[in-house]
């Protein structure tokens, strides 16, 4: 028997509720972990575990997104962003909790480009995929994105190489001293002049 207001939810709408719930719940333990973390209790541990949090709600959107999108060029698209930015996540702890050398730091810092740069052409790639039947085809042109995104990738990721894309003073050796913050902040600081 069904309530004249609507009183009684469906499975669905219900699934639905406590998914978002638990997705808001979780934002706000990985907020509280943040604010915590930033005193001297315990601050990489709380760090560990706001990256954890961040990671577990991004794997489970792409696997949400594997089950609700029917589209297959859309649900393709979508999952590869949610494994972009777990890749992000993961490159991120890395590089602030677990790494502290100067050049390991860097290629890190590199990698960041990965998701920035494919993040948006997907996002693109989505919008014009929505609505289209599931044998659509780009036109040719559009693999002008994938090389543009791919060629920009690499001149970050070799920058070492040639300097095209960040360049960093003659004497960054002297300004790497034996704190890898520091060495940082003064490189940042050399850019801001």
């Amino acid at each position: 028997m069904k309530a004249k207001w609507g009183l009684f939810m469906t499975r669905q709408k219900k699934n639905t509720i406590i998914t978002s719930g638990i997705a808001v719940l979780a934002v706000i333990l990985a907020y509280c972990f943040r604010i915590v973390g930033r005193g001297s209790f315990y601050p990489m541990l709380f760090s560990y575990l706001r990256s954890f949090i961040y990671i577990g709600l991004f794997a489970a959107w792409g696997l949400s997104v594997r089950q609700r999108i029917v589209q297959k060029q859309v649900c393709r698209f979508m999952t590869v962003t949610a494994v972009l930015l777990i890749i992000w996540m993961v490159v991120r702890s890395a590089k602030y909790f677990i790494f502290w050398q100067p050049d390991a730091v860097r290629y890190l810092w590199y990698l960041f480009y990965l998701p920035m740069l494919f993040v948006p052409m997907l996002a693109l790639l989505i919008a014009m995929s929505l609505g289209k039947p599931d044998e659509y085809k780009f036109p040719k042109g559009m693999s002008v994105l994938w090389i543009i995104s791919g060629t920009l990738l690499l001149l970050v990721l070799t920058n070492d190489l040639h300097q095209f894309v960040f360049t960093f003073p003659k004497d960054a050796a002297e300004l790497l001293g034996k704190d890898g913050l520091q060495a940082i902040a003064n490189t940042m600081a050399q850019f801001r002049r």
